[in-house]
């Protein structure tokens, strides 16, 4: 759904007073920068957005005014499936990481527990495209958080994550606490 027409979620106030989604810390203008250095800290060579990733898509996810983000993707052919059409892994990772890099913009780091899409129409090659995500709805340590990818105004596909707080895994990194496990080490 477009930003203007989607629903509104419960809101709240959070301890300085910003408003944002229930049970979910609202964006400002310190999360726009905490987002930028979580996303250094927690997801340098991510595929989707890792600045470091010299091979990755490097997206840049801007707060947009309803609380959620946004990027630009260009498609190039190089992330084709079928010829002409963006390959759906490809379509899924960036609405994965737009929902990630929301969750970012409030201070929030998760791991994706579940991961619904729905393909509603080809994403064409060589046309720019826009992935938006923002925040259903929270209950500690649980955040649903909502993406859709839009191309020449027409929505191509969807998406509703559910994801979970970094926090739950002891306090550590998840790709730490798995590290530790599979070399043997008590997490």
């Amino acid at each position: 759904m477009p930003p203007q027409n989607r629903p509104t979620p419960a809101r709240t106030r959070n301890s300085n007073g910003d408003e944002g989604p229930a049970g979910c810390p609202a964006p400002v203008a310190a999360h726009a920068m905490a987002a930028a250095d979580l996303r250094r800290k927690v997801h340098p060579n991510c595929v989707v957005c890792g600045p470091e990733n010299e091979a990755g898509l490097r997206l840049e996810f801007s707060l947009s005014a309803d609380g959620g983000v946004q990027a630009a993707f260009g498609c190039a052919a190089a992330y084709e499936g079928f010829p002409g059409v963006i390959h759906g892994g490809v379509i899924s990772s960036l609405l994965d990481g737009a929902m990630t890099n929301c969750l970012f913009a409030h201070g929030v780091t998760g791991v994706t527990g579940e991961l619904r899409v729905r393909f509603r129409h080809p994403v064409v090659t060589n046309r720019r495209c826009q992935v938006r995500a923002w925040i259903d709805r929270s209950l500690f340590p649980f955040h649903v958080v909502k993406a859709e990818l839009v191309q020449e105004r027409q929505i191509k596909a969807k998406a509703t994550g559910k994801f979970v707080e970094s926090g739950v895994f002891g306090g550590r990194a998840p790709d730490e606490r798995f590290r530790q496990k599979a070399e043997g080490e008590s997490p």
